[in-house]
């Protein structure tokens, strides 16, 4: 997941994403709501703990949950979260 020019995942991201205004408890951004027929729902943060972006850049820390367009979402512990053991920055 990348915010560089030109990326698919930049390209792409309006398609399946969107910005809820959730706050991210992990972080300082927003929780945004990501889902795909082969997906399903994700939840996704634009923070990059330093800040809020302008998108979705990493999978949202566990333990967050909402509704968005009738339809439930749940953080969960990933790989890809912002915040591993409570270290920013650290990956699992």
């Amino acid at each position: 997941m990348t915010t560089a020019a030109g990326s698919d995942w930049l390209t792409d991201l309006g398609a399946f994403a969107s910005n809820t205004g959730n706050a991210d408890a992990g972080g300082a951004g927003v929780l945004w709501a990501y889902n795909t027929g082969t997906v399903g729902p994700t939840v996704l943060t634009d923070s990059d703990l330093a800040g809020s972006g302008v998108t979705a850049v990493h999978m949202a820390v566990g333990g967050q949950s909402f509704n968005f367009n009738a339809v439930q979402y749940n953080s969960a512990v990933d790989f890809m979260n912002n915040t591993s053991q409570g270290i920013n920055g650290r990956r699992a």
